[in-house]
């Protein structure tokens, strides 16, 4: 697909603090202060916003936006919709549309660190004070609270903390993926289960009369898991 870098559109002049210049195969233009600037990409056909998309910087953010509406004269760029934003000040990467991924996604089975972790997350309001590591069960009212093995209404497990979570805040539960904590002491290539300790996880599976048993996951070294809670869980009689 042909595009255009449509420098007509956009006053390069003012917002750089020199002319661009050419660095092998590579226009670099140096911004004056703070100011933002953008790229606009469009193919051939100028008169539909089909095809239309901009790379914008804007301070620590760079945002990949497609033009939705022209405005009436059918050449001013108008209405945008974010398609993707990194953000430099945070190193996150955040995907506004739909992910096809025609072959796979790629996740570390070896935390480097301490309290890392490499796997599928989602956005909780915690019902408790929730630490690094403990799991937790979502609550009647949409909360995650500690997940304990004793009794039905306080499992199952969906999640693991990825960092401590005050109470009545949102935070970040891994669902699926691997957690490393140097305090953990597992057999490795042993089952993990839900703990009768609330928000705890251990490698000995209930047997009291009433619990819970729930597998969580599998120990790939002393201080990580594979983290991939069953929804099935066994009640002992």
């Amino acid at each position: 697909m042909p595009l255009i870098i449509n420098f007509e559109e956009v006053d390069i002049a003012s917002r750089i603090g020199a002319e661009g210049n050419l660095e092998g195969n590579t226009m670099v233009f140096e911004l004056a202060g703070a100011q933002d600037i953008e790229l606009r990409l469009t193919e051939l056909d100028q008169g539909t916003p089909a095809g239309r998309f901009r790379l914008r910087i804007d301070g620590d953010q760079v945002l990949l936006e497609r033009l939705l509406t022209l405005n009436a004269n059918g050449r001013d760029w108008s209405t945008y919709r974010d398609i993707a934003i990194f953000d430099g000040a945070t190193g996150t990467f955040t995907l506004a549309q739909s992910l096809v991924v025609p072959d796979s996604i790629r996740i570390t089975s070896e935390p480097a660190a301490d309290a890392e972790w490499s796997g599928i997350t989602a956005n909780f309001q915690a019902g408790e004070a929730i630490a690094f590591a403990e799991v937790v069960y979502v609550e009647t009212d949409g909360d995650v609270n500690l997940a304990d093995a004793d009794l039905a209404t306080t499992s199952p497990a969906i999640g693991i903390a990825t960092a401590a979570i005050a109470n009545a805040a949102t935070g970040e539960i891994l669902t699926h993926g691997f957690v490393r904590n140097d305090a953990w002491a597992w057999t490795v290539g042993g089952e993990v289960y839900l703990s009768n300790t609330p928000g705890a996880l251990t490698q000995t599976a209930p047997v009291g009369s009433g619990d819970q048993v729930q597998v969580l996951g599998i120990a790939t070294h002393a201080d990580r898991i594979f983290f991939s809670p069953s929804l099935t869980v066994t009640v002992v009689p």
